[in-house]
């Protein structure tokens, strides 16, 4: 059997490719030129990794205290149609919603199922329009992917506001393409990692084991065995007092409480800086310690008439 040039790279690099020929890590990772996200895996909550462009100040703890318990499901590569139907049961059936990511030129046909996904509550994000590295492509190229699928989506009147770079891959430029074409970009703090495959307990553990106040959950519609996970997912979060919410909700809870996130984080900061201001105590010297330690050494001085010494 023949493997090509590019087929070689993979292999060589030792990256995975799914049922569908889709990379699990961008070459661009490895390299050094990819994001964040892409060398690791998910970002952690902090907007530079997570939501590139965004002045906010991200904070678990102050989402806690709030009682802002929120965690923003996504869905990637769809639309699925053997599975995107069951998602949207389940969805419902715990009062939950979630935003998927779609693949413009996956649409064809399903623009229906897409609005059926919209009347629910959930949210349809760009996640370009053949699922290409991007970081591979110029700026024209980039540019082509967002608004193709943006004018299809536009054309069916599905609002579309966030965009999803397949792989995490992303640079400065395409985080500039995507603001021309007025789209956020959003990545993920917790990764199911159902691109690796795994059985449905294990896909929900990896995601349970990482849940926290504000987690932005990376899963794929694709997956049956996702969808198999889901149920013991939303399960968790509903027993722990967590609520699903759209990446547009999630956005609007994480303004509310930036005021008390940077409050937070200058309160750290300053705390931080006082520590490193304090005078540092020196250690004696060994030597000293131990000649601290030690009982003092008594003289003895004669006496001039012969009887017993005296100790001083």
């Amino acid at each position: 059997m023949k493997i090509n040039r590019r087929d070689f790279t993979r292999l060589a690099s030792g990256l995975l490719v799914g049922a569908g020929g889709v990379l699990t890590r961008p070459l661009s990772a490895l390299a050094g030129d990819g994001s964040y996200i892409a060398h690791y895996g998910h970002a952690p909550f902090y907007a530079a990794h997570l939501y590139p462009g965004s002045s906010l100040t991200l904070s678990e703890r102050a989402l806690h205290e709030t009682g802002e318990n929120v965690i923003a499901l996504t869905f990637d590569d769809g639309p699925a149609p053997a599975n995107d139907g069951e998602i949207l049961r389940l969805l419902a059936q715990y009062n939950a919603v979630a935003t998927f990511f779609v693949i413009g030129s996956k649409v064809g046909h399903h623009i229906d199922l897409l609005q059926q996904m919209v009347a629910a509550g959930c949210e349809i994000g760009n996640h370009t329009w053949r699922h290409p590295m991007m970081t591979s492509l110029g700026g024209d190229s980039q540019s082509d992917e967002l608004r193709q699928t943006d004018d299809l989506l536009a054309s069916a009147g599905i609002p579309v506001r966030w965009f999803r770079p397949p792989y995490g891959d992303y640079d400065s430029l395409t985080q500039t393409i995507a603001q021309t074409e007025a789209l956020e970009t959003i990545l993920w703090s917790v990764d199911s990692r159902d691109w690796k495959g795994g059985a449905p307990d294990l896909i929900a553990q990896r995601v349970i084991g990482d849940i926290s106040p504000g987690a932005v959950i990376l899963m794929h519609s694709t997956k049956s065995n996702t969808v198999a996970a889901l149920p013991k997912i939303l399960e968790f979060g509903k027993s722990h007092g967590y609520r699903f919410v759209t990446m547009s909700e999630w956005k609007q809870i994480m303004i509310r409480t930036d005021p008390i996130a940077t409050r937070m984080a200058a309160e750290s900061k300053t705390a931080s800086a006082r520590e490193a201001a304090k005078p540092t105590v020196t250690e004696p010297a060994a030597s000293a310690k131990a000649a601290l330690a030690e009982p003092a050494k008594i003289a003895e001085v004669p006496r001039l008439d012969g009887a017993k010494a005296i100790s001083y």
